[in-house]
């Protein structure tokens, strides 16, 4: 072959692979025009693309979670009242777990946790049956609502029910169920986000997550332990610790204190009253305390009113999942700083949250 042949077949290689072919483009290309835009759908946890899961222990209110995040976006409201939604708009919700009478009492107390009423919800659409994520029919009814409604994000809770006939413990079974949603969002533009349980306590971080596939998966992971919990005057209150993992995003802990009660416990169709307060990890503090001040507050908020001894709040630190108790000498004088706070009041060798101004 002459030089002039070669300069021919050269040329014309050059401009067949500007063109894409089969799916793939020219890096050169891709690395000219940029970096792709990439923003937060809630910050500092999830993007816009993100392959979110939201795994833990069980009782962890991950379905609150996952529940409160739909709201979120749909409403433009702060995430578990704290984590800002940057790219508010449309959700789809696969939520089989509790059937509609299960959904509709979360998302009824979470909407009136933040104000908010049924018509705010006008572009979030649920499907609380099974959707198989293995099954042609049920992919494309998934297809046809995300088709329509143009979500931001695609939520399902939880993803166990999605995976009937699958060995979890085959890699390729269970990533090819996954690769589902994960090849729908991202030819949509959407972030998706699911609920998942642990494993037996096998293995450490991601790989806590039940099954072969989620680890490899997943873009952001929410990991969540179970913290200090109890009872008082019919109201669950419990705190649960998470950790997030995620890819190019910076590693992050907090903890949630949920409530959760009702005026009339025997009664399923009684309003469930909701709440939740985060308290962010060391070096991420949101209420301008310490993280051993943080801790103190949260276990105050745990004991319910009342005055409570070192005895009491040091029990409740060594049960919320952040490593120890104090001694008593830290203590006090953590104590006496949030005194000195207003955050606090003691008498007497006993502590006891401010009252809130009622003029305030």
């Amino acid at each position: 072959m002459s030089d002039n042949e070669r300069s021919v077949v050269w040329a014309s290689g050059a401009e067949a692979a500007s063109q894409p072919s089969h799916g793939f483009t020219r890096l050169s290309d891709l690395l000219t025009a940029g970096l792709p835009d990439l923003a937060w759908l809630v910050a500092p946890i999830f993007t816009t693309d993100a392959l979110g899961m939201i795994g833990a222990e069980p009782k962890c209110f991950k379905s609150f979670m996952l529940a409160h995040l739909a709201v979120a976006v749909s409403t433009g409201a702060p995430w578990l009242d704290t984590f800002t939604v940057h790219r508010p708009g449309p959700v789809v919700l696969v939520s089989p777990e509790g059937g509609v009478h299960g959904l509709l009492r979360r998302v009824m107390a979470i909407l009136a946790s933040i104000g908010g009423s049924p018509s705010d919800l006008d572009i979030a659409y649920v499907r609380t049956r099974g959707l198989s994520l293995t099954d042609a029919r049920d992919i494309e009814d998934l297809k046809a609502a995300v088709r329509e409604s143009g979500p931001v994000l695609i939520a399902y809770d939880s993803i166990y029910a999605g995976l009937q006939g699958v060995k979890t413990a085959q890699l390729s079974e269970f990533a090819g169920a996954l690769r589902v949603l994960s090849e729908l969002a991202q030819a949509n533009e959407a972030a998706v986000v699911v609920t998942h349980h642990f494993n037996a306590k096998e293995g450490s971080g991601v790989h806590r997550l039940t099954g072969a596939g989620p680890a490899e998966w997943t873009s952001a992971a929410l990991l969540g332990t179970r913290g200090a919990n109890g009872v008082a005057a019919g109201t669950t209150k419990a705190t649960v610790n998470w950790s997030l993992t995620a890819r190019d995003v910076p590693e992050m802990e907090f903890s949630t204190t949920f409530s959760l009660g009702s005026k009339d416990p025997g009664n399923l169709a009684s309003p469930l009253d909701y709440g939740v307060s985060v308290v962010l990890g060391e070096g991420q503090a949101n209420s301008g305390l310490g993280w051993i001040e943080d801790r103190v507050v949260s276990a105050l908020g745990l004991l319910g009113g009342g005055g409570r001894s070192l005895q009491d709040i040091d029990d409740v630190l060594a049960r919320d999942g952040h490593g120890k108790a104090l001694k008593y000498d830290t203590l006090r004088e953590v104590l006496g700083h949030l005194v000195d706070l207003c955050i606090v009041d003691g008498a007497d060798g006993h502590w006891w949250l401010t009252a809130p101004d009622e003029g305030a």
